[in-house]
């Protein structure tokens, strides 16, 4: 399997997968491919291919790129949907990069190519594109030339009914389904279909067993069956061959004997209508030894396992255990301890967990044997409210209730909340000393050094009309905000003391962007040099990276002088005719080292 996944992993792509680069996530198109993750990443990521993301805005950047490339080209490389970047250029009134051409009427010759040819063909030989054929093909009314679904002919129609729909699928050609849709469709009947129950028949139904009324009437059993049970009628108990003669004295002194193979030829007989009477009679098998259990060995049965014992006594395990069982006996286990008196008295009277620990048991077998005596423990883990205790509930701040009851205060507040009843406000009033704190420091540090709630810090600070207290938030000075744009967010932020975030946000707001931005756009006179010398000449030249020159070039379908063509037919032919040096000297070629 390894080496038919290596295979695949070699296959070249085709042009349906590429198309879904991008489309799809890479672990779906792996997985469809039969590719790995990383074969998928790496082809798409070589054919700058980026995964879309979801909705977001436009930011000044990506609006400077609209009309300077293709809508196609541009939302390959922000990562957009092609009708997106069409809508943000036109609704901005930036025309497109390649105006669209000039719209060309369709003529008279070219509406009689259509439907002749498939619509592929005829757009190759008309110039035009496939979406365009298909358009005015379906304006003309014009069928699609070899269509998947051929039509009906009227002379297939008249097949339909007279002949099994097989036949006729085999005759025309058609799908069988399609055969049968058609004569549905037509109201014809299937010719082979059986006719509907007479009387005479259904008054067989009951008489007779299923299967000899279906071989009467040529019916299958199942459609007996059901017409049975669809008019309610019982069915006739089928002769069983097995209990069809009873045996007979002298037939079961026979039994044992001999094997029962033996015994049912001797007998005339079926083999499991003889087994089943021997079972029956509590005949051993022919062969066989039973020997009685011993008292002795009765009393061995629960002192140790069934496997052991087995051994011991040289019986079967099934033997033993079934003896066991029948004995009622319970199974050997050195780690049960047997309940004592004095250990029953004891529940109840403590947590079931002290009692565990006490008595080396585990906490479900206390729990178990605690229910199956019926004791009720005088110290259970959840108390139950009284009728008192929900009095007192909603009269008193919920802490104030759990500290009288002797209860957690979330299980205070969760009965109240079941009950419906509404909480008792802390009438505390505020004092000069915590007004004056007020603001000075964050609600959430406040509340926790005067013991509120950090709600009625909030509230309180509102009502006083003070600002909250953010030591992290700086406000933007002028000075600050001169720096915006003129330098990168990172080392704004460094200069301000302002997070990154802040910083990219307040420029985006006020509309300002870089003024020596990181992706500088091409010139004509760039571009002009593309092509001319190698990409690393053109880098050097221009200032600007080599995989920026590479792959500006690959984008306009240029090539590199640098690299030295394909050897020829005649270029190896020329090899060992002479020395290495004279062939590299005539070709213009690298002479290998070694």
């Amino acid at each position: 399997m390894a080496a038919g996944q290596d295979k695949r992993n070699k296959a070249t792509w085709s042009k349906a997968e590429l198309n879904q680069l991008g489309k799809v996530p890479d672990s779906v198109l792996a997985r469809r491919t039969g590719r790995t993750i990383t074969e998928v990443v790496a082809m798409r990521e070589s054919r700058r291919i980026r995964l879309r993301t979801g909705p977001r805005r436009w930011t000044a950047d990506e609006i400077r790129l609209l009309g300077k490339f293709t809508d196609m080209e541009l939302s390959r490389r922000l990562a957009r949907h092609r009708t997106e970047v069409r809508r943000q250029r036109i609704a901005l009134h930036i025309p497109a990069a390649i105006p669209r051409p000039r719209f060309r009427e369709w003529t008279h010759d070219e509406d009689l190519l259509l439907g002749k040819m498939p619509d592929e063909l005829a757009a190759q030989r008309l110039k035009r594109t496939l979406e365009s054929v298909k358009n005015r093909r379906a304006i003309l009314g014009i069928p699609k030339p070899d269509p998947k679904h051929k039509r009906w002919k009227p002379e297939e129609d008249q097949l339909l009914g007279t002949i099994a729909d097989e036949e006729i699928s085999r005759l025309t050609g058609h799908p069988l389904g399609s055969v049968r849709v058609r004569r549905s469709k037509l109201g014809l009947t299937d010719p082979t279909s059986r006719p509907f129950w007479t009387p005479e028949e259904e008054r067989l139904l009951g008489v007779e067993t299923d299967a000899e009324v279906a071989q009467r009437l040529g019916r299958s059993v199942d459609s007996v069956k059901y017409r049975r049970k669809l008019l309610g009628l019982p069915a006739k108990p089928a002769p069983n061959p097995r209990a069809a003669r009873p045996f007979a004295a002298w037939e079961d002194r026979m039994l044992g004997s001999a094997p029962d193979q033996e015994v049912a030829t001797k007998l005339n007989r079926d083999l499991w209508p003889v087994i089943e009477r021997r079972r029956k009679l509590k005949i051993p098998v022919f062969g066989t030894t039973v020997r009685p259990w011993t008292r002795d060995e009765d009393a061995l049965l629960g002192t140790m396992t069934d496997k052991r014992l087995a051994r011991r006594l040289k019986r079967s395990y099934d033997a033993v255990a079934g003896r066991r069982i029948n004995k009622g006996i319970p199974p050997f286990n050195p780690k049960r301890k047997p309940w004592r008196p004095e250990d029953d008295q004891v529940l109840g009277t403590c947590p079931d967990e002290q009692i565990a620990m006490l008595l080396g048991r585990t906490l479900t077998s206390v729990k178990s044997r605690r229910k199956m005596l019926g004791i009720v423990t005088l110290h259970p883990k959840h108390r139950p409210f009284t009728p008192e205790e929900d009095a007192q509930l909603g009269t008193a701040t919920d802490e104030e209730i759990a500290n009288r009851l002797e209860r957690d205060r979330a299980t205070v507040t969760g009965r109240r909340l079941k009950l419906g009843i509404t909480a008792a406000a802390a009438n505390r009033p505020w004092t000069a000393e915590e007004d004056a704190r007020v603001g000075t420091m964050p609600d959430k540090d406040l509340a926790v050094r005067i013991g509120r709630a950090r709600g009625a810090v909030c509230v309180r600070r509102q009502q006083l009309g003070r600002p909250a207290c953010n030591p992290v938030w700086k406000p933007w000075t002028e000075e600050d905000k001169a720096l915006l744009g003129k330098f990168p967010d990172t080392e704004v932020a460094k200069r301000t003391g302002h997070p990154v975030n802040s910083v990219r946000n307040t420029r985006w707001s006020l509309g300002i962007g870089y003024e020596k931005p990181a992706h500088r756009s091409w010139t004509k006179e760039e571009d002009a040099l593309l092509g001319t010398l190698s990409d690393r000449e053109v880098a050097q030249k221009i200032d600007r990276t080599f995989g920026a020159v590479r792959a500006r070039r690959v984008e306009f379908g240029l090539k590199d002088p640098s690299v030295r063509p394909r050897w020829t037919p005649e270029e190896d032919r020329l090899l060992g005719t002479a020395p290495d040096v004279e062939v590299a000297g005539r070709l213009q070629r690298m002479l290998a080292p070694g």
